[in-house]
């Protein structure tokens, strides 16, 4: 069993080897994966660049406008993180995480009945959601418990809010370097927190992935 240990943050030899990587090629999706390591090492300005430079390229690259969501709102440009939001939305309509972010967005503006409905939206996607345990609207009376996602959260198990407590930051570049380094049990963790269906058979290739 792993004993328990802080979180590992990508560091700086990582950022280089990204940054090397993509100067060679700046027109690729790379530009995300360094950008994700920009916001996950504190630098979001640099995250914010590199999101904007690697889009003029690649418009329709839909993790480029996660990331650059997520910079925006970290920047504290809740307009501007929306704005990439309604175009992940545009380009992939069935899209969770942007669904996700879009209601707690609307949460915070006080939209309520617009919050709802993303909540709703959410739950059809993705009901493992971990933002539905603890961030959806109490539901209108006559929803159904089942409808308002109570039994899902009962049927959760328990230590998926332990890992969000554990890994308020997560991505898939920190399940790789947790791979990369080992930790098989922390990559999964984190895994399954960007993505609750996160299949086990794609456990293998993530390892396999982060030591090529």
């Amino acid at each position: 069993m792993e004993q328990a240990c802080p979180v590992v943050t990508p560091s700086s030899d990582e950022l280089s080897r990204l940054s090397r990587l993509y100067e060679r090629n700046p027109t690729s999706t790379l530009f995300a994966r360094l950008a994700d390591v920009h916001l996950a090492l504190g630098d979001v300005e640099g995250a914010i660049r590199v999101c904007r430079k690697g889009l003029r390229y690649r418009p329709s690259y839909v993790t480029g406008h996660l990331v650059l969501g997520r910079a925006y709102l970290t920047f504290g440009d809740a307009r501007r993180a929306e704005d990439e939001y309604q175009k992940v939305l545009r380009l992939e309509p069935d899209n969770p995480a942007a669904t996700r972010y879009l209601a707690s967005i609307a949460e915070a503006d006080g939209d309520g009945e617009r919050a709802r409905h993303l909540w709703d939206r959410l739950r059809v996607l993705h009901p493992l959601h971990p933002a539905l345990q603890r961030s959806a609207p109490t539901p209108e009376p006559e929803e159904t418990p089942e409808a308002a996602g109570e039994d899902l959260a009962r049927s959760t198990p328990e230590r998926q809010e332990k890992d969000e407590e554990a890994f308020p930051f997560v991505s898939m570049t920190l399940a790789k370097l947790y791979a990369r380094q080992g930790h098989r049990g922390r990559a999964e963790q984190v895994a399954r927190l960007v993505d609750p269906a996160y299949p086990e058979d794609r456990l293998g290739e993530l390892v396999n992935e982060s030591t090529s």
